[in-house]
């Protein structure tokens, strides 16, 4: 029997490849519309086979929600996520700037400036099941500190974790959402540098969505998680520091 020439066994190949790259281009192009409706342009896009990717220069974000102000800029910013499934999306920056404030609060406000910076976000069912942002040689300025602070690096993670009130004997509300911040190195003025970890639990009665959400008896929580060695699971609980919100820090 004659073998058919050896080119005709490609033929599935080419088809296969075209097919991919045809449902390639389609999650590309919805990657780079969803990016277009929060930075109002999907840039230059590539990444195929394995990512989409899309980057935009000079990119520039303000938000005015919640309660909350947020400005987002920077040099350029180069977002991109796997094709398959519900992976996260992430971000490398360079030169970010970011302002973050909440009026209502005096005093509540940070800038942070850095040579570059890494995020990435990962979302399901409507809430934030992770979002982490890594500024290296990061300049931060916090009000009411007259000079600003340096960090080799400095980290920032938050966390949804929704969750409902139950009667129990327990009198505090639910932790509504976890925040994680780290610095390597954190200098401040002339003194001396150091390693800066700190872990935040907010507490309130429903999930956060608005600073009016977590005004009655919400908490910020200041959880020790590595309880030392010997210690009873039933104290770790007990092992907390919480600053409950006064009047006066509520609008």
């Amino acid at each position: 029997m004659k073998r058919p020439p050896l080119w005709t066994t490609l033929i599935p190949l080419v088809v296969a490849g075209a097919g991919y790259y045809q449902w390639w281009s389609v999650q590309r192009d919805a990657f780079v519309a969803d990016v277009a409706l929060i930075f109002g342009s999907g840039g230059n896009s590539g990444g195929f086979p394995y990512r989409l990717e899309t980057g935009i220069s000079k990119p520039a974000l303000g938000f005015d929600r919640a309660g909350a102000v947020t400005k987002l800029s920077a040099d350029l910013v180069v977002l991109n996520k796997q094709p398959f499934g519900d992976g996260p999306v992430v971000g490398q920056m360079l030169q970010p700037r970011l302002l973050l404030a909440v009026p209502a609060i005096s005093g509540a406000r940070a800038d942070v400036e850095a040579r570059s910076s890494s995020s990435s976000l990962r979302m399901a069912g409507g809430h934030i099941v992770r979002f982490s942002t890594v500024f290296d040689a990061a300049r931060l300025r916090f009000a009411g500190l007259a000079a600003a602070a340096t960090a080799d690096r400095f980290e920032a993670h938050f966390r949804e974790t929704p969750a409902a009130a139950v009667a129990t004997s327990d009198p505090r509300f639910p932790v509504q959402d976890e925040v994680v911040f780290a610095a390597t190195r954190l200098r401040y003025g002339k003194g001396d540098p150091l390693n800066f970890a700190a872990n935040l639990d907010l507490t309130a009665v429903r999930p956060v969505r608005s600073l009016a959400d977590w005004r009655t008896g919400g908490t910020v929580e200041h959880p020790r998680r590595d309880h030392p060695a010997g210690s009873r699971p039933q104290q770790r609980h007990r092992d907390r520091r919480s600053v409950r919100l006064r009047r006066s820090c509520r609008p």
